[in-house]
C-alpha cells in the first residue's frame, strides 16, 4: 500500500504543507518546486514496495535545502521529523555541493539516501528531457547546458554504483533517463 494513500500519515501531511510553504515561487530543473519534490516522493513509492514514511518525507524536503538556511532547516526537519529525514536531506545538500565544485565520490554505505539521490536524478532528467523535446531541437538545447556534459562521467558512475543496490525498475529507469539524454545531446 502507498504511504500516499489515504488515510495520510499526519507526518506526511505536514511535511507536504511544509514542501508547499517552502518550494513556493521557486524553480528546479523546469519545474515548480513543489511538484519537483512530489515527483521525487512519487518515484520513490513508484520503486520501493515498502517505502517508509521518513523516507517519502525526506524526498519531499529535500528540495527545500536550496531554499532554506540549513541551520533552521535542519532544526525544523529533526523537531518535527525525526530520524531520518535530515540524515537524508544533509546528505542530499552535500552532493549536491560536491558536485557543483568537482566529481564527488560515490557513497553507497546509507541505502536510504541512495534511494532518494537516485529518485532525484530520475525526475531531474526527466524534467530536462522533457525541455529539451519540448524545444523542438534536442542536440541545441542540450548545448546550452554545458554543466550537463561536465557531469555526465559522474552521473554514469553514479548509475553504475546503484546497479543491485537500489530496485531494478530504479536503476533501470535511471539508466534509460541517461541514456535518452546521451542520444539527445549528440543527435
Amino acid at each position: 500500500m502507498s504511504v500516499f494513500a489515504d488515510p495520510r500519515d499526519p507526518r506526511l501531511v505536514s511535511a507536504l504543507q511544509q514542501a508547499r510553504v517552502w518550494c513556493e515561487g521557486h524553480v528546479i530543473d523546469g519545474l515548480p518546486a513543489f511538484e519537483y519534490a512530489v515527483r521525487v516522493a512519487r518515484c520513490l513509492d513508484e520503486h520501493l514496495v515498502d517505502l517508509s514514511v521518513g523516507v517519502a518525507i525526506a524526498a519531499l524536503l529535500h528540495a527545500s535545502s536550496i531554499f532554506a538556511d540549513a541551520i533552521a532547516l535542519d532544526t525544523h526537519l529533526a523537531m518535527n521529523y525525526g530520524h531520518p529525514v535530515p540524515r537524508i536531506v544533509r546528505a542530499l545538500r552535500a552532493e549536491r555541493a560536491t558536485l557543483t565544485a568537482g566529481d564527488p565520490e560515490i557513497d553507497t554505505s546509507d541505502m536510504l539516501v541512495l534511494y532518494v539521490s537516485t529518485a532525484d536524478k530520475i525526475v531531474a532528467f526527466h524534467a530536462l528531457l522533457d525541455r529539451a523535446r519540448a524545444s523542438g531541437d534536442e542536440a541545441r538545447f542540450f548545448v546550452g547546458h554545458p554543466a550537463l556534459a561536465l557531469r555526465a562521467p559522474y552521473f554514469q558512475r553514479f548509475a553504475g554504483a546503484v546497479t543491485g543496490l537500489v530496485p531494478d525498475s530504479m536503476s533501470t529507469a535511471l539508466r534509460e533517463v541517461l541514456a535518452a539524454i546521451t542520444a539527445g545531446r549528440t543527435s
